[in-house]
């Protein structure tokens, strides 16, 4: 999936997790209108901190994984705040492990590969003027993968 189709999925994905937590966390807050505060707050949260945050990790790390990892960590993140120092913390501890486990996954995360067809992942072998080859012929990597992601290309 493309860098600009990732972002722009992001932000109604963040949305989506935001304005349930929300909801929950104006109802353990006793507030009079939970699911009408709780969406607003939650739809403001999801576009701005939750969806920029999660923008910036789905631009260089696979998707489902940081969604899984970073909502995760968010979820586990609140509910330990509201068990041990009351509901006036859950979206504070909701924040503070959403933006941990984001940087973790920056610096740790499964990227997405970028194949060139002119060069071996192997050995950086430039393959730009051989026939298509399922070997490269300097380090013998198997290169049945690249041949089948640009299987379409002409050089």
């Amino acid at each position: 999936m493309d860098p600009a189709r990732r972002l722009v999925l992001m932000f109604p994905i963040s949305i989506m997790y935001s304005i349930p937590f929300f909801i929950i966390e104006r109802t353990l807050a006793d507030e009079l209108h939970p699911i009408i505060t709780g969406s607003v707050f939650g739809t403001f949260a999801g576009v701005v901190p939750v969806g920029v945050i999660m923008g910036i990790v789905v631009m260089r790390v696979r998707m489902k994984p940081a969604i899984w990892w970073c909502f995760g960590a968010a979820s586990v993140g609140g509910s330990l705040g509201y068990m041990l120092l009351g509901e006036d913390t859950i979206a504070l501890a909701d924040g503070i492990a959403l933006c941990i486990a984001a940087l973790i996954l920056l610096f740790c995360g499964p990227r997405y590969r970028t194949l060139r067809y002119a060069q071996c992942p192997g050995c950086k072998y430039n393959l730009a003027l051989l026939p298509k080859s399922d070997v490269c012929p300097e380090c013998g990597r198997d290169n049945a993968d690249l041949v089948e992601a640009f299987r379409d290309v002409d050089l």
